[in-house]
């Protein structure tokens, strides 16, 4: 979510016309913001990925644990941020307030977590799952499987790109006050 404010906020502070005023095209800025998410959700997971594989190794457990299997959840995981990041990048290069921006995207969050949670449980509501991200991520099913579906992995790509792809063209033409 913090995505969400990265171009409003420098759009709101005015720190946007320092930035542009330099010879570089808008574009980079956006890539540069991504590139510091991707980074940093990398070092999250890796972090996390880090703590399970001590837990593991130093706690006494009956059944062995298969830490790629792990190393799996944290790909799909890096893939569901990645998407919320990529239409929180949409919502911020649309955006002048970082506050706004932020609203608006952890409310798209959460929508998308309660309808996915509720096609989960209600039948008549089950055709909703598609229609979020968080349908496409499945830490459950992989740990017992062992695999990522492939499908999963595309569509959460194609929402990260196609999120990212939309902030560059807006934030390109937009007219920043």
């Amino acid at each position: 979510i913090a995505a969400a404010s990265t171009l409003a906020r420098e759009i709101e502070k005015g720190t946007v016309f320092l930035i542009l005023a330099r010879p570089l095209q808008r574009y980079s800025l956006v890539l540069a913001k991504g590139a510091g998410l991707l980074v940093g959700l990398v070092a999250l997971l890796g972090t996390a990925l880090a703590g399970t594989a001590i837990g593991v190794t130093i706690t006494d457990l009956d059944q062995p644990v298969r830490l790629s299997r792990f190393l799996l959840v944290s790909s799909n995981a890096l893939l569901l941020f990645l998407a919320i990041g990529g239409y929180g990048f949409l919502l911020s290069a649309l955006s002048r307030e970082g506050s706004r921006a932020i609203v608006l995207a952890t409310g798209l969050t959460v929508v998308f977590f309660f309808m996915d949670f509720v096609a989960e449980l209600w039948d008549p509501l089950e055709f909703l799952g598609p229609w979020t991200v968080f349908h496409y991520y499945t830490p459950t099913a992989i740990v017992q499987h062992g695999t990522v579906p492939w499908s999963h992995a595309l569509v959460l790509i194609w929402v990260a790109a196609a999120g990212y792809a939309a902030a560059i063209a807006v934030f390109q033409r937009r007219d920043i006050p």
